[in-house]
């Protein structure tokens, strides 16, 4: 599932960036990558600290680390509630 979510979000990524560079300003899809990415982060960090069970939770592991840093980087740059509306504007809602 982690592998799928990143090669989703990659792919997004790609398209996105595909349309930026034919001149596009897709803010829309932008909104909708970031939230994308973001829930794919949180999913593979939590999951990572779920395999890695006991030492996944100890302060200063690696997986412990990305974990605590996905809260951060998920409100950098705008809120995904934010990132929503400012998407659903975008697209005419």
């Amino acid at each position: 599932d982690m592998q799928a979510d990143l090669l989703a979000t990659q792919a997004f990524l790609e398209a996105v960036a595909a349309k930026m560079k034919a001149g596009e300003q897709p803010i829309a899809d932008i909104c909708m990558l970031k939230n994308h990415a973001v829930a794919c982060m949180e999913h593979c960090a939590g999951d990572a600290v779920q395999i890695l069970g006991g030492a996944g939770y100890i302060q200063g592991a690696k997986a412990e680390r990305i974990y605590r840093e996905t809260k951060v980087i998920a409100i950098g740059g705008g809120a995904s509630e934010i990132m929503k509306d400012l998407a659903a504007r975008q697209l005419g809602w």
